[in-house]
């Protein structure tokens, strides 16, 4: 009840009413010994690929555990297009001056912010990094990676890199971003297929821009890992479900992208 309850006073105008802890990428408020983060607008692909954390000011990671935790979403705790409103029970530790903020494994820290828990007492937080940074940097890994020529152009230009493709368009806005991508890898011998997917004769690996990309500046980025078996080719582009249906829909653009045979493959 808590939680819809700020979910309801929580809007693009005003945000939530109240004393908060923090305001931030996500506002904070401590309601008795839960914390509870909001966000009017939040993309829940990028959300659920980071972790929330609280550390006591001054104390290690992970030397002191009891002074330090780690916790994720679960994809029940919003929908795509709603709000971002959720809870953590604050543990008995966090007291004077915490630190919390969100990472994303592998990456570093989205945003950070030291918060005092008497706020409600006139005490200021401190906001120690914003994640404009985060994404400038994500954005920048992104373009640095993507060197030589596309190996598609289309509305957005497709470049190999490693394991990896990586996506790029400028100039670009969020509508541009907001389709779902698709990414049907064909391998180079059917056997490799997982089982369920030997019928269709390609693996459909599906992403959303969110949880690898970045827009920055009127440009975009973003990028998806290619499966370790040896590929014939891969089918990429993006499409919108039509109303009602989750699997069937309109095909906005594609281009593929052929694999020339590894010398270790040649018999």
């Amino acid at each position: 009840p808590l939680l819809r309850a700020l979910l309801r006073r929580h809007d693009n105008k005003g945000g939530a009413r109240g004393a908060a802890l923090l305001r931030a990428d996500y506002d904070v408020y401590l309601r008795g010994d839960l914390l509870v983060f909001a966000r009017a607008v939040c993309d829940v692909d990028f959300e659920r690929t980071t972790r929330f954390f609280l550390r006591r000011h001054g104390a290690g990671q992970p030397a002191t555990p009891r002074l330090f935790e780690e916790f994720g979403l679960r994809p029940a705790h919003f929908r795509r297009g709603d709000p971002c409103v959720f809870g953590h029970r604050l543990p008995a530790w966090a007291t004077g001056r915490i630190r919390l903020g969100q990472s994303v494994p592998g990456e570093g820290v989205v945003w950070e912010a030291e918060v005092p828990m008497d706020a409600r007492r006139g005490a200021q937080a401190r906001v120690l990094r914003r994640s404009e940074r985060f994404f400038a940097e994500r954005h920048k890994a992104l373009r640095d990676a993507a060197v030589g020529a596309p190996a598609a152009r289309s509305f957005f230009n497709v470049f190999v890199a490693g394991d990896a493709l990586i996506f790029t368009k400028t100039p670009c806005d969020a509508a541009d971003t907001g389709a779902k991508f698709f990414l049907h890898a064909v391998p180079r011998r059917a056997a490799t297929l997982p089982a369920h997917r030997a019928g269709a004769g390609f693996d459909n690996l599906d992403f959303r821009f969110g949880a690898r990309g970045a827009l920055v500046d009127g440009e975009c980025a973003t990028a998806a890992a290619l499966p370790s078996y040896s590929l014939s080719r891969v089918r990429v582009g993006q499409w919108r479900p039509a109303q009602g249906r989750e699997t069937q829909g309109d095909v906005l653009w594609q281009a593929e992208i052929a694999f020339a045979r590894d010398a270790a493959e040649v018999d």
